[in-house]
């Protein structure tokens, strides 16, 4: 109710001060009109009169103005209006609006909760003596609400309010004295402040002081004076023993007292003594029992009762289980401000029980209880704005309320809110405070926070690093099955790190975390039985291992597992599933897997280059290095027709981080980029003298590619050397042994040309087997089909030319010369197809490579003259051709010579007719046009003539 200061003069006086705009006038006309005081009662012209006198700041019509929006009175209820308007007048010392505003920041009514802000309203109030605010000051100290925990402060402020004869601080103050909490214990002085309440009619008090003479405690025993006096209503001692409040705790004697109260209707006894059933406390437990009770007082409008009776429901116990009646009494309690009952109901609406699935509905009722402080809730509630469940994603506000929650100990929000400053997730990121709140959650024995406190020790984030202080807290969260903890744990036993080096107890872990699906630990283990540490070697089971967790999409398992299968340990061979394997780890980035992919693909299959691989890949393992070890081939364009230095740069500095690279290994990496950027000229200067010095360097550390380029420096004379066959072949022939398949191709060139080396051509044809490339298994071909020391055999030589590819230009014309030596004209037509495909081939090639050029016209100039005399009078002229330019073609195979001559080295032509005609003179003219524009003399003579 408004403050009520009676008008001292008539009311049409005061409304001609009021209109007159006297604040004092106007604020007393607007108490008539509330009261109906020489008017008739009108709220709404009340608040009219109170608002323009506040707005002039008049402190008591701030004061009405904020209660009557406060409780809609004249006005539609505001929340946030009262509080605008008691924060005007409380900041003018009005100390009823300073207590209001202090209830509304406890409540989060109108303003934001503030438990600090709440506190400091009650103290500036209490200290002007209201006694309200005096007694929820001492609450807030009793509590550590907005203050720290202080029952010495919560003592004074309830004494200060005792004092002005507030009940409930006379009742609180004596039951300090009782207990001795914030006072020294004193019966006498808790008897004096039972009585002064219980003659104010406190039911509590006056039980207790029942109790003090019944037991003689602060006055004379007096049996006269006992608990009887309370008038036969037992429900007060009954709940007295039940609590232990002022008398010992004894169960039997509460639930007798509770069930005199209880059959005569008293509500609270009945609750409580459905609670004496469900708990067996006093009387046989019996939930049948506890149920009827619950109902009796629920159906009163008990919350408790109501929230209990709904538990009973939801678990089935005293009655069938039943979540829509579960859901009907949590409702009927929660409605009522029961802040379980609105977690409860917020629970049902997330998971839909009782209830269709509703998360707005649900975040509804996690804020009403959060509110209320209740910890699952504000912590749920953070998870809602966390993922955006129910309301729009807000991490900001999602910190808010895990801070809450973490404020109060709970486990889980300290958690989060770790993770929060730790990912600068809503909170600026901040490891430090990341990793109190770890600790706080770790000591409390959430297990993810163990875990990830762990980590932080380990990795020095947040706080120094101690690696033993990693494996204290990893094995509490292991213990706790944290399977990522289990895992860590492992790697710091096999590793050595804050433990002792045990790759058995290492294993030990692993398995355990294995056991769990952690991909992780499922891919170390396989490493384990693989090497044979920590358990008996066993491929069959590193095969398990390995595809457990590639079945994960682990990417090393996959790889190693398709190594397995390329090299039938532990499974049975099977180059299809290692060929699937390799490309999902591929996929996934990882370049021992992209490189076999290359070679596979690019440079055919190359099972000592994969052996090479697997082995190289266990010696790092061994070292404790990496897991995936480092090739910096696709930084190097391996698998592209041209190097790209930029496109390298930029790959191998993405390798180089995510790989972690020695820098050992990183080194002649460093010097062969160094070489390519000065050679192509790209980010500094050209200079081949400085790339060949760069490239040296490399190929002195036995990098195989700097190797291959300084071989092509001696063969060509680069960067000033001299041209020296012997050292081109030497370093041609140490790259190859390291898998470089271009050098393989060079080395059995040379070796078949005796160039830089004694001639010797069986051997050199191995080395092209061995590369496994187009142009080797071209040049193959050529020496099968000329005899050239190895057997003369047209069918290997096709067969040759046939693994080259039908992507290959060379391969595919020589396919066709073929086809027009024999005899069988089908085979002639096929020969005719493959000259076709030759040319479009070289013709997407030409102007990138000057023998395509010369392939492509000498080939069209071909074409066109088999279409004009037709297959039988111009395949033996375009044998002769065909058979000139492959001569040319093997030497420049072999030796990098031109294929420019003179024209008149070629052989003659068969004589023109007048005009095109013959077979198929259209087609004869297009072949011939398009030789002619690559400058094909021979074509533009026959074009001449029939222009002629």
């Amino acid at each position: 109710m408004p403050q009520q200061q009676p008008p001292a003069i008539d009311f049409q006086t005061l409304l001609q001060y009021a209109q007159a705009g006297d604040t004092d006038a106007q604020c007393q006309l607007g108490l008539c009109y509330a009261l109906g005081d020489g008017v008739a009662q009108d709220t709404a012209e009340a608040t009219c009169w109170w608002r323009l006198a506040a707005e002039q700041g008049h402190t008591d019509a701030q004061f009405n103005l904020a209660l009557c929006y406060a409780k809609g009175m004249g006005v539609p209820q505001d929340k946030t209006e009262a509080a605008h308007w008691y924060c005007l007048a409380a900041e003018q010392g009005h100390a009823a609006a300073q207590f209001n505003l202090g209830v509304c920041y406890a409540q989060g009514e109108g303003v934001p909760e503030d438990k600090e802000e709440s506190v400091r309203w009650y103290r500036v109030a209490a200290e002007q003596g209201l006694a309200d605010a005096q007694f929820n000051l001492a609450l807030c100290y009793n509590k550590g609400e907005g203050v720290p925990h202080d029952k010495a402060k919560a003592a004074h402020w309830f004494r200060e309010a005792a004092e002005q004869g507030h009940t409930d601080a006379q009742h609180n103050l004596g039951v300090f004295y009782a207990q001795g909490e914030g006072v020294p214990q004193d019966w006498a002085e808790a008897v004096r402040w039972f009585r002064e309440a219980a003659e104010q009619g406190h039911e509590d008090a006056q039980f207790k002081l029942d109790w003090c003479y019944a037991e003689g405690m602060g006055v004379p025993q007096d049996k006269a004076e006992t608990m009887q006096s309370c008038a036969g209503e037992q429900s007060k001692p009954g709940l007295c023993y039940a609590q232990g409040e002022g008398v010992p705790q004894v169960w039997v004697e509460a639930a007798r007292r509770l069930r005199l109260a209880a059959e005569q209707g008293h509500t609270k006894a009945q609750f409580i003594l459905g609670m004496c059933y469900a708990l067996g406390e006093g009387v046989p437990q019996d939930w049948a029992e506890a149920v009827r009770w619950y109902r009796l007082a629920a159906e009163q409008g008990v919350a408790e009762a109501q929230f209990k009776l709904s538990a009973c429901y939801a678990a089935g116990n005293g009655v069938d289980q039943d979540w829509i009646e579960a859901v009907r009494w949590c409702r009927e309690a929660a409605e009522q401000g029961h802040m379980d009952a609105q977690f409860n109901l917020a629970l049902c609406y997330e998971r839909g029980d009782g209830v269709t699935q509703n998360t707005a509905e649900a975040v509804r009722w996690y804020r009403e209880a959060a509110k209320q402080g209740h910890t699952d809730a504000q912590f749920n509630l953070g998870v809602c704005y966390d993922r955006g469940d129910g309301v729009s994603q807000d991490l900001a506000e999602a910190v808010r309320w895990y801070r809450e929650a973490a404020e109060q100990e709970h486990a889980g929000a300290q958690f989060n809110l770790a993770l929060c400053y730790a990912r600068g997730e809503g909170v600026p990121q901040n490891k430090e405070v990341a990793a109190h709140w770890y600790r706080e959650a770790a000591k409390r024995g959430h297990a993810g926070a163990q875990a990830n406190l762990a980590y932080c020790y380990e990795q020095g984030e947040g706080v120094a690093q101690n690696t033993a202080e990693a494996v204290r807290w990893y094995r509490l969260a292991g213990e706790q099955g944290h399977a990522g903890a289990q895992a860590n744990l492992g790697c710091c036993y096999y590793q050595g790190k804050g433990a002792e080096q045990d790759k058995t107890e290492a294993a030990r872990w692993y398995r355990k975390a294995a056991k769990q699906g952690y991909v992780e630990a499922q891919f170390r283990m396989g490493v384990c039985y693989a090497l044979g540490e920590g358990v008996a070697q066993d491929a069959a089971e590193a095969a398990h291992w390995y595809h457990e967790a590639a079945k994960q999409r682990h990417m090393d398992a996959q790889f190693n597992l398709a190594l397995c299968y390329d090299q039938g340990e532990g499974v049975a061979q099977n180059t299809a599933e290692a060929v699937r394997g390799y490309r999902e780890a591929a996929k996934r980035g990882h370049v021992e897997a992209q490189l076999i992919l290359g070679v596979r693909h690019f440079r055919g299959d190359r099972p000592n280059l994969c052996a090479g691989l697997a082995e190289h890949y266990k010696e790092r393992l061994r070292a404790g290095l990496v897991l995936r070890s480092f090739f910096p081939h696709q930084a190097l364009g391996y698998h592209q027709e041209r190097y790209d230095p930029d496109a390298a740069a930029t790959t191998l500095s993405k390798l180089t981080r995510r790989e972690n690279v020695p820098d050992a290994l990183l080194s002649p990496v460093q010097c062969y980029l160094q070489g390519e950027h000065y050679f192509h000229g790209s980010g500094e200067r050209e200079d081949r003298v400085e790339a060949v010095v760069q490239w040296q360097m490399a190929a002195q550390q036995q990098y195989p590619w700097a190797q291959y380029r300084l071989a092509q420096a001696y063969q060509f004379g680069w960067g000033g050397l001299e041209k020296d066959e012997e050292a081109a072949f030497a370093w041609f022939m140490q790259a190859a042994e390291q898998g470089i398949v271009d050098a393989m191709r060079e080395a059995g060139k040379c070796l078949i040309a005796g160039r830089g080396v004694a001639r010797d051509a069986a051997q050199g044809a191995d080395w092209l087997r061995r590369a496994n490339l187009p142009q080797a298994w071209v040049l193959l071909g050529q020496l099968h089909e000329r005899g050239r020391d190895v057997r003369q055999d047209e069918d290997a030589a096709r067969r040759c030319y046939e693994t080259a590819g039908e992507t290959n230009a060379q391969a595919q014309w020589l396919r066709g010369r073929l086809g027009l030596r024999s005899a069988d004209e089908r085979q002639q037509r096929a020969g005719v197809q493959c000259l076709i495909d030759a040319a479009m081939l070289a013709e997407r090639a030409t102007g990138e490579f000057a023998e395509m050029d010369i392939l492509f016209a000498e080939t069209a100039f071909i074409l066109g003259e088999l279409h004009l005399h037709g297959m039988e009078a111009g395949r033996a002229a375009a044998l002769a051709r065909l058979d000139a330019l492959e001569a040319r073609l093997f030497q420049h195979n072999l030796n990098h010579q031109s294929l420019e001559c003179d024209q008149n080295e070629w052989p003659s032509i068969a004589p023109a007719p007048r005009s095109p005609g013959g077979e198929d003179g259209h087609e004869a003219r297009i072949w011939l046009n398009r030789a002619a524009q690559y400058g094909h003399h021979a074509a533009i003579v026959r074009l001449a003539a029939f222009a002629a």
